[in-house]
């Protein structure tokens, strides 16, 4: 009995060690670590909302934004994200949580960083996928690419991917395509830079603003 306790236990930290290691080599190991930290610190109920995405999502003040809420939803953006670091992370950012909702925002980093329109569709594909085993629990809501001033150039580019995206919430019970878009822009179809601080990519609190609005009216009250 004796042996087999010791073999159990040298196999149990061969698998922590292994899991370790694995956390550390991957890009965003130490994010993962301080979400891991948290929810391991503080409970966060099921059937609550949680966010989940780039760093728009991150610098998101959603108690302010979301007061109804108590608790507040849980933040599980990461600043430089890619959608498909979402897709990749999706059991341990969105699914251990057991949402009502979630509410995602990505794709803007991804075509900075040279990513196709259908890339990032095919990357929220695979969210979908996962998702959808949930769906009648769980609903889901995607913001669209917002119209950055810095990132003006990518104008085409980001409203093709969006209307992809669109497309696939449209033909998917339980998904929503979330238009921040169209109110983001200005009479003459250009970025409303009042909207955001001063690197014209992050969103200030009239920026917030707009989003809550837009999101606010699909997650109604807890």
């Amino acid at each position: 009995m004796t042996v087999l306790n010791n073999v159990l236990l040298v196999a149990l930290m061969v698998f922590h060690y292994l899991s370790n290691v694995s956390a550390a080599e991957g890009p965003w190991a130490t994010e993962l670590a301080a979400f891991a930290e948290q929810d391991r610190m503080h409970t966060f109920p099921p059937d609550n909302v949680v966010f989940v995405g780039s760093s728009s999502i991150r610098l998101w003040d959603l108690a302010k934004s979301f007061p109804q809420f108590d608790p507040p939803p849980l933040n599980r953006g990461f600043g430089g994200s890619h959608l498909s670091d979402t897709a990749e992370h999706w059991a341990e950012l969105v699914a251990k949580h057991q949402p009502r909702a979630v509410v995602i925002y990505a794709g803007d980093n991804d075509l900075a960083a040279g990513k196709t329109a259908e890339r990032v569709a095919r990357d929220f594909d695979r969210i979908v996928k996962q998702w959808q085993p949930t769906a009648k629990s769980c609903q889901l809501f995607y913001i669209s690419i917002k119209p950055s001033p810095s990132r003006w150039h990518l104008a085409p580019e980001a409203r093709r991917a969006n209307e992809l995206i669109r497309a696939k919430c449209q033909a998917t019970e339980g998904a929503t395509f979330v238009d921040i878009w169209t109110p983001m822009l200005d009479r003459h179809g250009q970025p409303q830079r009042k909207l955001f601080v001063e690197d014209r990519l992050h969103l200030n609190a009239e920026g917030y603003a707009v989003w809550t609005a837009a999101v606010g009216p699909f997650l109604g009250s807890p």
